[in-house]
């Protein structure tokens, strides 16, 4: 199998995979259509509707946005900025929709939600206590007509919880989220919204969570980790593709101010000071 050359996936429901370096990636649905399939293996399932297009760009966003994610991630020591960042994401967009209009149902997990001073505004039967709850949201996701659409899940302070439970519900929401929720179709059965379930886990600490569930993980936003020597080796090690002077220098420009965080998409690999200002590293690795 050629290394980052899709070719038809033999697992179900899914259309294509593709071999790169880390392993073997399937995506696609081949229970839905698309608008063009470049590769062809799929065309006939093509619908050339650019007016499905467009509305689809305006829900999930277009190919050019970073906001496409299924799992990200959010770093590190308390009174960084971690909640106020999360708070400016998920409560604006509408008295209805939530980060940006993209998702119609929104779970919020945390062992001190009872404790918090600045709880999400959520429905109050939204929030959860424990990971042990995921089985319980995923039926609300799959089941219950209240529930359609796309569905953010944000997991605070679970870390201690993953080394005695939930794993195998985190790695089910991370590996399989397209297969979680469900679409709102009309009375033609278009599909309006598609169902898949993204997640956001809040941490102090990056190395906390297990390898195989940070290898899932495809956009980070991590606050100041220069306190601790193991966290900088670990996002040297597997988030960021540069010799060691130029990590420096990204630090150091990250975090000049306080509050500043580093936003990393894994899907592009690319490095933002913040979301909008792009840090691009040149073949000479020179900012």
């Amino acid at each position: 199998m050629e290394l980052y050359k899709p070719v038809k996936s033999d697992k179900k429901f899914k259309k294509y995979m593709v071999k790169t370096k880390k392993g073997i990636i399937h995506f696609g649905d081949n229970r839905y259509g698309q608008f063009k399939d470049k590769i062809g293996v799929y065309k006939h399932l093509d619908n050339n509707d650019k007016k499905r297009r467009e509305l689809y760009y305006k829900r999930h966003g277009d190919k050019n946005t970073k906001d496409k994610e299924t799992a990200k991630y959010w770093s590190h020591k308390s009174g960084s900025g971690k909640t106020n960042l999360l708070r400016c994401l998920t409560e604006r967009g509408g008295k209805n929709k939530i980060y940006c209009k993209r998702f119609s149902n929104v779970f919020y997990i945390s062992p001190s939600i009872k404790t918090l001073d600045n709880k999400p505004k959520l429905k109050e039967e939204n929030f959860y206590t424990t990971l042990n709850d995921l089985p319980d949201i995923f039926n609300k996701i799959e089941n219950e007509d209240d529930y359609e659409g796309r569905s953010l899940i944000i997991m605070d302070d679970i870390n201690h919880e993953l080394k005695r439970e939930g794993q195998d519900d985190v790695k089910r929401l991370f590996c399989n989220n397209r297969h979680i929720g469900r679409p709102i179709t009309n009375e033609n059965g278009d599909i309006t919204e598609g169902g898949a379930v993204s997640s956001i886990i809040i941490a102090q600490r990056l190395n906390n969570l297990p390898r195989h569930i940070r290898s899932q993980i495809t956009h980070w936003c991590i606050f100041d980790p220069r306190h601790t020597k193991s966290e900088l080796a670990t996002i040297f090690e597997e988030l960021i593709h540069c010799d060691k002077k130029t990590y420096n220098e990204i630090l150091h420009r990250v975090y000049k101010k306080p509050y500043n965080f580093m936003f990393i998409d894994t899907n592009k690999s690319k490095i933002y000071n913040g979301f909008d200002k792009e840090l691009k590293i040149t073949a000479n690795n020179y900012l």
